[in-house]
């Protein structure tokens, strides 16, 4: 047998294979996980309405700098909150709220 032989034998039994399964996921896109720091974050929003800063977040969920920054890149992306800048400070500091049809739930 040479070696193309073998190489077509391999694919045509390849083609054959069933697929496997789904495997499961326990942490799906676009998921938010109870416990983490977007639904900390998210729950702090909905309990406080307005305008927050970062640093308010931070202080109420108790939460690091790095883990409410994600949280709420990944809120903004989901489309859950909202941010603008803080005219009173540097233009790399934002305020955060829910987006308004979010307080009606």
């Amino acid at each position: 047998m040479d070696f193309l032989t073998q190489l077509q034998t391999i694919a045509s039994a390849n083609a054959h294979a069933p697929e496997p399964p789904d495997r499961f996921n326990p942490r799906p896109p676009g998921v938010i996980i109870e416990g983490s720091a977007s639904d900390d974050v998210l729950k702090f929003m909905r309990s406080s309405p307005g305008m927050k800063t970062e640093a308010q977040i931070r202080w109420a969920t108790k939460r690091s700098h790095s883990a409410v920054s994600w949280a709420l890149m990944y809120l903004a992306r989901q489309g859950l909150i909202e941010s603008r800048l803080d005219p009173l400070r540097n233009s790399r500091y934002r305020k955060y709220r829910l987006k308004p049809q979010e307080t009606d739930k």
